[in-house]
């Protein structure tokens, strides 16, 4: 290549990975419309408005749950945002729910924010109640759940409302929580400080330990404080090792709920993880469903007499999955270790049989099916007994990932769209097969400027 060229190509790479650094905002797929930094009225706060972001599906063919989510995001009670979990928005609301990712308030040094992160929660749920509900169609069936910090403030919320309400109940039922979802949270602050609690926590609580009034704060500040027989049904996953909080938080938890008679499931994962994808599942895609399955759960479980209405379980989805050896079975598409086939059954016409199927570009990447299942504009099909990784004749072209032909600019944006989302399309070092990272983007652009044969 050329020294221009090379010099070219170099501060090219190296403002896009500042781009890359600095993004902030998420382009909506499809079937997903995001409303950006939407003001909730939560007095107490700074200026005393926050902002929230709402995710609802728009696809005809993914049906609304008629649920909502409100989701908070980690990070010790002192950092994060919530476009930290725009991946989750948009995914939760492709299987149908309607998601809200508010902000809440943080500690600052000398500046606690318990209780006020709750009351953020729960203005941000009167919000959904009321405004959402009117200008948004943002349904009122409601789950509360959070990540780490998030989820001590969110089942805390959850268990204590309307407690530390600040608005009169007058939106539709009040503040009654549909059902609560923690994943790897502190839920006995008290309790915790015998097996040790950070500093963080105690900067959270604004009281330090074993000062004047302490067991009062913590107890106060802790989900099993507020158990009673009208909890929400509850849903805790808590990795067995985790490093950060013990996992008997989820465990002490869910005793209390028993006790209760609440409908609880604790799910303490064998891992040594903290985070999310130790937790739940290693994909996007897989710890979304396992929320869907929670959500699902709570819903079915829900009290009558506490103003809560049951629904039925939802129909098993349809589909097939389809194996390499051209064999086919129905599960759950997360339970799928092959191809999945949604909306189809297990017959010959589904699935790939052997040296018929081929290999089928789909943007970057590259799956075995047969020609009549590679469809889409954003795929080709690359020959009968062609195999994914000996392609020589008619490889799949990284560079034109649109596939339309042409090596041009929009491949980079639709590269981009796909990669800023979490989509698998865009993990081309491994073939869609994980959560696209940054070495994704750098693979792509070389292939875009090597281009195609």
């Amino acid at each position: 290549m050329p020294e221009r060229g090379r010099n070219l190509r170099l501060r090219f790479l190296c403002a896009f990975a500042a781009a890359v650094t600095a993004f902030s905002t998420v382009t909506p797929s499809r079937a997903v419309e995001l409303v950006y930094n939407v003001p909730f009225a939560s007095p107490g706060s700074p200026f005393d408005v926050l902002q929230l972001d709402l995710y609802r599906p728009t696809d005809d063919d993914q049906p609304s749950k008629n649920t909502t989510i409100v989701l908070l995001y980690g990070g010790s009670y002192d950092s994060g945002r919530k476009e930290d979990l725009s991946g989750y928005g948009y995914a939760l609301a492709e299987l149908g729910y309607t998601v809200i990712l508010p902000n809440y308030t943080l500690t600052t040094p000398g500046a606690p924010s318990f209780p006020q992160a709750i009351r953020d929660t729960l203005n941000a749920v009167y919000w959904a109640r009321t405004t959402g509900a009117l200008m948004h169609d943002v349904p009122i069936r409601l789950v509360v759940g959070g990540f780490s910090a998030g989820s001590t403030i969110a089942m805390a919320a959850a268990l204590a409302a309307p407690q530390f309400a600040t608005f009169p109940p007058s939106a539709q039922r009040g503040y009654v929580i549909d059902g609560a979802l923690g994943m790897s949270g502190r839920y006995d602050l008290v309790w915790n400080i015998s097996v040790g609690i950070p500093l963080t926590v105690a900067n959270y609580v604004g009281t330090p330990v074993y000062a004047a009034g302490w067991i009062g704060a913590y107890t106060s500040a802790s989900a099993i404080t507020y158990v009673n027989a009208c909890s929400p049904p509850t849903v805790l996953f808590h990795g067995s090792h985790d490093p950060l909080i013990p996992a008997n938080n989820a465990v002490r938890l869910g005793q209390a709920l028993t006790t209760a008679m609440v409908p609880n499931e604790v799910n303490i994962v064998s891992s040594l993880s903290h985070d999310p994808a130790g937790v739940l599942g290693a994909s996007l895609w897989q710890r979304a469903q396992r929320v869907d399955q929670a959500v699902q759960f709570m819903l079915q479980n829900a009290q009558a007499p506490c103003g809560r209405t049951p629904t039925p379980p939802p129909p098993p989805p349809s589909g097939a999955c389809c194996m390499s050896s051209g064999a086919c079975d129905v599960v759950t598409q997360v339970d799928c270790g092959g191809q999945w086939q949604r909306g189809g059954t297990c017959n010959p016409s589904i699935c790939p049989q052997p040296g018929v199927s081929g290999a089928c570009c789909v943007g970057a990447t590259c799956v075995m099916m047969t020609p009549e299942n590679c469809i889409g504009p954003r795929t080709h099909f690359t020959g009968s007994g062609v195999a994914c990784g000996t392609l020589a004749a008619a490889p799949c072209c990284r560079a034109d990932f649109n596939q339309d032909g042409v090596v041009a600019v929009s491949d980079i944006f639709d590269f981009l769209n796909l990669w800023f989302i979490g989509n698998t399309d865009a993990a081309i070092s491994t073939n869609g097969q994980s959560l696209p990272v940054i070495e994704d983007v750098f693979q792509y652009l070389n292939a875009w400027f090597v281009g195609c044969p």
